[in-house]
């Protein structure tokens, strides 16, 4: 879903562009680029401490990558989304250049830029590069999946409680 809603705010920055003005072009791409800087630096607020249950090596992926899993589900789209408002701040460059307005290539490669760190940032597959690191993500992943079917254990017996006393 957020592809589409990035795909569609790229069309309109750069019929923007084309049709009125560049700066136009780029002010819509930007508040779509700054809500997803917002988004990473929110996920980025939880730090991890150290899980006991956890080897060293899945402890120190877990500080380094937990934001990845705080949103298990989210990581490929926003992942996609970025790269998405990536390519349209190329395109608005381009168009840029063709209405004299050279500012458009430093905001092109400055938005290129972040949006591929934010982009790699979201992704799985870049930071799983060798065993050890497909090792520790996966006890990691064990070990969230075990917490949170013990919280679902504790939840259904407080609703079994509950009943019992009603």
């Amino acid at each position: 879903m957020m592809e589409k809603i990035a795909i569609l705010i790229g069309i309109i920055s750069v019929v923007t562009a084309c049709y009125t003005s560049a700066l136009i072009g780029w002010v819509i791409l930007g508040v779509a680029a700054t809500s997803l800087l917002v988004t990473y630096f929110i996920f980025r607020i939880r730090r991890w401490k150290n899980i006991p249950e956890l080897s060293p090596e899945a402890n120190k992926r877990l500080r380094k990558y937990g934001h990845l899993y705080n949103i298990p589900s989210e990581d490929d789209d926003i992942s996609d989304t970025t790269d998405i408002i990536a390519w349209a701040g190329v395109i608005l460059a381009v168009i840029g250049c063709f209405k004299a307005f050279w500012w458009g290539i430093a905001v092109g490669v400055a938005n290129y830029a972040i949006m591929e760190y934010l982009s790699g940032s979201f992704s799985w597959s870049k930071h799983i590069l060798e065993y050890r690191d497909l090792t520790a993500h996966e006890e990691i992943l064990n070990y969230l999946e075990r917490k949170r079917e013990e919280e679902q254990e504790k939840r259904d017996a407080a609703a079994r409680e509950h009943q019992k006393a009603a």
